[in-house]
């Protein structure tokens, strides 16, 4: 018997007992062993015990009777199967397969050689003109913020020059506000100096009251940090810690105000009708310093609003955001010098060593990205009252 018809009966009689999954080879074992008379199959076996009912019993003999004779007509095995509903077998047969054609290995395409692409210098960012002003948001898209301020600020407030009400001779002398897109968005922070960034600096007290950090990278530029009267920095531009609503305050907001006097306050209040009283933590505009170019030859102001309360991730953002871009509106104006206070660490209570960390990296970042800015002193100021423990948060940010 042939293989194929041999599988082919087997697995028919496999079928017939309702096991198709039976082995071929354990099937024709207990076929042998039932014509044989035992009435059980072996244990272990995949064929079911005989049938009890007469009629069954015939099928039963006739299926074995069938697969036992060595040259049974395969014809006959299927017309079995239709009479016993049994399902059609299907014999497998080998599929020849074509060969298949093995492609020419294409040559590999000979490239040309890269050209070196000239080294791209980071430009700075171009003024926005007054005809040119930025697109400010409908009042419905942007609703004002109301913000309660510390009784402090709220004193402060009262004691403003009364001359900032609309004094046309005031209006006619000012400039309007120096505004640069780059400098209106607030910007991610990626996270506090890394390792390599604190090998390139280096942190020594110079006094008590100064601390002076080099930048490894920037050899041209002086950084200190001090417990001094920002006034008294001997630097072009200042930067004021201003509140959202830009509508004056305590702290050095205040301090700015009654020092720059009636037009420093005018120019600051046309800031505030600018963005609808609706200042961005982390923006920087430049504003004319009013009576503090001729007391101490400050030429301009640069206005931040810094994040109030703990720190947090977008705080942090907004923090970043006020150095960095105070930093680049004024390296687009051409400004040698720039003082900061310590931004929000004073009434809006953030923490001192969170914006000693976050200030050094906007400062570190700016540098690395603007090394030819111009910029030549960089310092950061505390009130001469202040612990030194202050300076101390950025001796330890650094190393």
């Amino acid at each position: 018997m042939s293989n194929e018809i041999k599988t082919e009966r087997v697995s028919a009689f496999a079928y017939l007992v309702h096991q198709p999954k039976a082995s071929p080879s354990k099937v024709r074992k207990d076929l042998w062993s039932i014509a044989r008379g035992k009435e059980k199959p072996e244990q272990g076996s995949q064929v079911l015990q005989r049938p009890k009912s007469t009629l069954t019993k015939i099928g039963y003999s006739a299926a074995v009777s069938l697969l036992l004779i060595p040259k049974v007509n395969t014809y006959v095995l299927k017309l079995f199967q239709k009479l016993w509903h049994a399902p059609k077998i299907p014999v497998e047969k080998p599929v020849n397969v074509p060969d298949k054609k093995i492609l020419p290995v294409p040559e590999p395409l000979k490239q040309k050689p890269m050209e070196e692409e000239p080294p791209q210098q980071t430009l700075l960012p171009k003024q926005i003109l007054p005809d040119q002003a930025l697109p400010l948001d409908t009042p419905s898209q942007m609703p004002p913020l109301k913000q309660t301020l510390p009784p402090e600020q709220a004193q402060a407030r009262q004691k403003l020059p009364s001359e900032i009400s609309d004094n046309p001779t005031i209006q006619a002398a000012l400039s309007p506000p120096i505004r640069v897109a780059e400098c209106e968005m607030v910007r991610p922070y990626t996270g506090d100096l890394t390792l390599q960034e604190k090998e390139q600096m280096q942190a020594n007290f110079v006094d008590d009251h100064t601390l002076h950090i080099s930048l490894l990278l920037s050899p041209g530029i002086q950084f200190t940090v001090r417990r001094q009267d920002i006034f008294t920095a001997q630097a072009e531009v200042i930067v004021n810690a201003a509140n959202t609503d830009l509508g004056g305050g305590g702290g050095i907001d205040g301090a700015i105000h009654r020092e720059g006097g009636a037009v420093y306050a005018q120019a600051h209040k046309v800031l505030s009708k600018q963005h609808r009283a609706n200042y961005k933590s982390g923006f920087a505009t430049m504003i004319e310093s009013g009576a503090l170019d001729r007391k101490y030859a400050i030429h301009h102001v640069i206005v931040v609003a810094g994040p109030a309360g703990k720190s947090t991730p977008e705080k942090e953002n907004e923090l970043y955001s006020c150095y960095y871009n105070s930093l680049l509106l004024a390296a687009n104006q051409k400004i040698k010098s720039i003082a900061f206070p310590s931004i929000s660490t004073g009434l809006y209570s953030f923490p001192q060593d969170r914006a000693a960390a976050i200030s050094l990296k906007a400062i570190s970042d700016f540098t690395r990205q603007y090394p030819d800015s111009g910029i030549q002193t960089i310092s950061i100021h505390f009130r001469g009252s202040e612990n030194k423990s202050y300076l101390e948060k950025y001796l330890l940010a650094v190393k």
